[in-house]
């Protein structure tokens, strides 16, 4: 069966299924002789010149942002795009992993595109437990209420921590605090350790 794959042509478009490097190909050789760069915009495609620009859209949210081919791939079926993880994260599929996108190769004129949030994300831990039971029973709650917690096994503890554009902070702090969540603390980074599954998911 053929594989999807966009046509060399100025202003082609298609949609399909995009994914993103893990972690494990950091460093690594692309098949344009570039290190891979998870903080660099770049992209896997089976067949268009290394180079070009794409705008990548994601329906779901609106967020879009312009890649560099660099590499070949992606090899699962049905895909059409590997991005990196900076690609990923501006398009808010790092969750996902796998998602429906729109993708235009752009003229080499036009301007580059990020847009998805114009400041650093900043993470509230919401609480600490040495039970995962405890955890995942905050993040349900959390989870109830439209939030998207995550969870991490740091050590001993189960850390369940929320994660926002730093512009978004006072006004997350606010609504927390008018929900009677008091317990929380904002943090300089993410906090460490090992994910865990939310029982929701």
């Amino acid at each position: 069966m053929g594989m999807p794959v966009l046509l060399p042509l100025w202003a082609q478009t298609d949609s399909g299924f995009v994914s993103f490097y893990g972690d494990e190909f950091i460093g690594k050789k692309t098949a344009s002789g570039e290190l891979y760069d998870p903080a660099v915009l770049t992209a896997a495609h089976r067949s268009l010149r290394f180079g070009i620009r794409l705008l990548v859209t994601n329906p779901a949210n609106g967020n879009s942002v312009t890649v560099r081919v660099n590499d070949r791939g992606p090899f699962v079926e049905g895909r059409i795009l590997d991005l990196s993880r900076a690609a990923a994260e501006a398009l808010d599929i790092l969750t996902e992993g796998v998602v429906w996108a729109e993708v235009k190769v752009l003229r080499s004129e036009e301007p580059l595109v990020f847009t998805p949030t114009e400041s650093p994300s900043a993470f509230f831990q919401m609480g600490a437990f040495r039970t995962e039971a405890n955890a995942q029973k905050l993040a349900l709650s959390l989870t109830e209420q439209g939030y998207k917690p995550r969870i991490r096994k740091d050590g001993t503890l189960f850390r369940v921590y929320l994660t926002v554009p730093e512009s978004e902070t006072t006004g997350l702090t606010e609504k927390l605090l008018k929900e009677g969540r008091n317990g929380f603390l904002q943090v300089s980074k993410e906090p460490q350790g090992t994910p865990v599954k939310l029982s929701t998911e």
